[in-house]
Formats: structure tokens, sequence, C-alpha cells
């Protein structure tokens, strides 16, 4: 394996889920770049969706489709300041390159974010830490990492009327399923714009990613989507593509590598 110095560039892996009330507390996670306001005290947000990723140039062992059944996640404001949320990668459906069809629990994770700022102010800034469950296996069909993965980031978010950017950068200390005892140490970095006409619908542009010292560490995905307000709660349509990097990933499989792919979310907020 190649080692080489980092070079920082950016890239997507996003799940559009835009809530009940469109606000900047309560949109995560709608993609890598979360908001730096917490959700509120007493208020709890479920998610659920769909998503399906298509990944071309693999070899016959690798996986080619991916369907993920009810991605899922749950986040509650403790505090003011503080949120706790919970995530689930879904059931995982796959079709290798060859067509053999194979499926895997998806990995689940869990996150704390602290938010710096007052609430209702239209600047936000805060942090978010969090580590993912393995419980996706490698091997053989390698939809998954086996291993643990930790993550840290700065949180800022700006509003100026229906406009909103939320930015985000950190590290991300992942394992690698290839070598025993081996990880893998990223930078990540992420940039999203919303804009709210005012009219129930929410629409996003997101570019996100990571860098880091090994091969094919480097990708760089662009998503982008809409939501709307469908009375229960709101439902997110979205499409990603990836515009640099190529298919390689050594584990979690389409989270950064895949070529292209498409979903559905649906999500509510409840106040407790």
């Amino acid at each position: 394996m190649t080692h080489r110095t980092p070079t920082l560039s950016t890239v997507l892996a996003v799940v559009l889920l835009v809530t009940a009330r469109p606000s900047p507390a309560q949109e995560w996670p709608a993609g890598t770049a979360v908001p730096a306001a917490a959700i509120g005290k007493g208020r709890l947000e479920v998610s659920a969706g769909f998503d399906l990723g298509v990944k071309n140039g693999v070899g016959p062992d690798e996986p080619a489709r991916l369907w993920r059944v009810l991605p899922a996640g749950i986040r509650i404001g403790v505090a003011r300041n503080v949120e706790i949320a919970g995530t689930w990668r879904g059931g995982l459906l796959a079709r290798s390159g060859d067509g053999e069809q194979h499926s895997d629990w998806g990995d689940p994770g869990l996150f704390t974010k602290i938010t710096f700022t007052d609430s209702g102010s239209t600047s936000s800034a805060g942090v978010m830490f969090g580590f993912k469950i393995p419980s996706t296996r490698h091997l053989p069909h390698k939809l998954g990492s086996d291993a643990a993965d930790l993550y840290f980031r700065f949180l800022a978010s700006r509003e100026s009327g229906p406009a909103e950017l939320r930015v985000n950068c950190g590290v991300a200390i992942v394992g690698d399923p290839r070598f025993a005892g081996s990880q893998d140490d990223l930078l990540t970095g992420s940039a999203m714009f919303i804009l709210r006409p005012g009219d129930g619908w929410t629409w996003f542009g997101e570019l996100c990613g990571f860098t880091g010292p090994k091969d094919d560490d480097d990708k760089v995905q662009f998503r982008g989507g809409a939501g709307f307000d469908a009375g229960f709660g709101k439902v997110g349509l979205y499409g990603n593509a990836r515009v640099g990097g190529g298919p390689v990933d050594f584990g979690t499989a389409f989270d950064a590598s895949g070529s292209w792919g498409v979903g559905i979310s649906f999500s509510r907020v409840i106040d407790l």
C-alpha cells in the first residue's frame, strides 16, 4: 500500500432529512453538514427512509448496487444547548458485480452535539462527536468495515432571510478492515447551502469530503434535493453523484465511493 502526504479535498456522504418545522435546529441529519444549533430541550425528531446507491467499475465480488431499507435516526434535546442522536444505516440489500445478491444489517451510531451560542441566534457554533458501532461485516461481501469509527466536528451555521449556510470541519478515525489493528485518520469537511422560499419547500445543495494518507482516501461527491411538508411531517427527495475520486472503498460501501444514488426520507418533530 502506498502512503502519501494528504492534500485537503472535499467529499459528500449526505442523506436529506428535512423536518416538520423548517429551522436549522431541526434538519439534522440532513447531511454531512449538520446545523450548529441544537434541537431544543424536550424536542424529539424521528426519521426513516429508503436509499439506492449505484457503483460503476467494480469487480465481480464488489457491491455494485445497494438498497438501504429504512435507514433511521432519532435525536432528542436533553438541554437547551445539548442533543443526543442515534442513527442506523438500515437493512442492506446488495447486488455484486457478478449478479449475486447479498444482505446484512447496517451499522448504528451514537452522537452528541453541544451548541455554544444562544438559541434563536442567526449565527450558531458548536461541536459534535460520536462513534459508529460495528455490526456490518466486511467479508465476504464488503458491505461494512467490522470496525468502530470515531468522529469529531466543529459546526458553524448562518441564516440570512430564506437562506442558510452550514460549514463543518473535523477529523475521523476509521478502522481499516484489510489489516489487523490498522486505522485511517481523515480530515473531513462539508458545506451545505439551504434555501426556504416560503412556499413549504426546502431546497439544498452540498459538497463534503475527506482526505487522508492512504490510497483512495480522497473522494468528492455532490448531492442536491428538496423537501416538502406532507402534513404528517416532512418528505425529502434527493440525488447524488461522485465528482472526484474512484470507486475503491475499503469499508462502508457507497458511503463515499458510490457513482450515483437516489433516495427518499420521512421525518417528524415531536414536542414532548
